[in-house]
């Protein structure tokens, strides 16, 4: 059957970063262009929380729904953090659950995208505050509070793979608590090797998440890489248990599965693209979006193709709010 989502409340759980973009400004006497870098505030989770925040408050006008985005994480004591909160606060993101500590930093990234918008990052991110979300920070009574006033929890395998063995433990007993308590678990492997001590490490934990995973959002890429998955069936038949899973294909039209029943549904062209950094993100928040909305999956994986167009005509993981399109 498909699932039941209650339009009440959404939790992400990961790590927001400083992000340095290099880019072109003309110099004088428009001589040359001379390079700088941009500085932002980016990660996976985070850009998803950020457009479904705007994505939902655009709608709730409409279908008179009030959904809380809430985005869970820690920061340092410093500037930057002080800049993100403010900036996730201003985007109506519920943070009650970022949690600021003393001596720690947000992890910093760079990110160089060539001629035709593909991307490669540099991470500097091994001390970030992130990862002592839940050693440092969160107390067991604020996990069980997580757990069980969220109607829908997402994560991603980055955040799986930032945090310390102990954490990553923890992590899993909040998911398994949530579903106890009737929360649906949505997860994208979104896998990033460099993270991980070894591909075996990273199928071992995948493999805990994905086993209390109601809605998986998966890029075959990721699959092939870590399950040596052939075909997009091979993915299928391995995840049966999911009861909805959606495969993305880049470009290519991404598969659905829901009720047993596995559909296509074809991306939006786009001729040339700008950044495809926030691709896959965009397509979660709108889908998950329109998911709490009442959407089918088919519908949400259209929105998912309409924003993530959208997104890669632009550069940077999350795009100015007058091109946002609406669901």
């Amino acid at each position: 059957m498909t699932l039941i989502i209650k339009p009440a409340s959404i939790a992400c759980i990961g790590e927001c970063m400083v992000e340095l973009t290099q880019t072109d400004v003309l110099g004088e006497n428009n001589s040359e262009n001379e390079k700088f870098l941009k500085v932002n505030f980016a990660g996976d989770t985070l850009n998803t929380t950020v457009y479904m925040a705007r994505l939902l408050k655009e709608a709730s006008a409409s279908q008179q729904t009030d959904i809380a985005v809430r985005y869970i994480t820690a920061l340092g004591q410093d500037n930057f953090s002080s800049r993100m909160l403010a900036a996730w606060q201003g985007e109506g993101i519920d943070t009650r659950h970022v949690y600021s500590l003393s001596g720690k930093l947000p992890g910093l990234y760079s990110v160089n995208v060539d001629a035709t918008g593909e991307r490669s990052f540099h991470y500097w991110r091994s001390e970030s505050a992130a990862r002592s979300l839940f050693s440092d920070a969160l107390t067991q009574d604020q996990i069980e509070s997580i757990a069980s006033e969220n109607s829908l929890i997402f994560l991603s395998g980055i955040t799986v793979a930032i945090l310390p063995y102990e954490s990553r433990k923890q992590l899993v007993n909040l998911l398994k608590t949530a579903k106890h308590n009737g929360s649906i678990i949505a997860f994208d492997t979104n896998h990033r090797p460099a993270l991980w001590k070894d591909a075996e490490d990273a199928r071992h934990w995948y493999k805990q998440v994905l086993e209390l995973t109601d809605i998986a959002l998966l890029t075959f890429e990721d699959e092939q890489l870590l399950f040596n998955d052939q075909s997009v069936e091979d993915t299928l038949k391995r995840l049966e248990h999911i009861p909805e899973l959606i495969i993305k294909r880049g470009s290519a039209p991404c598969l659905v599965k829901s009720n047993r029943d596995v559909q296509t549904v074809v991306a939006q062209k786009v001729s040339t693209p700008v950044d495809t950094t926030g691709a896959g993100d965009s397509f979660n928040g709108a889908y998950l979006s329109s998911r709490m909305l009442g959407a089918s999956p088919v519908e949400a994986c259209q929105a998912g193709h309409r924003l993530a167009a959208e997104v890669i005509m632009h550069r940077g993981g999350v795009i100015p709010k007058e091109v946002m399109p609406a669901l």
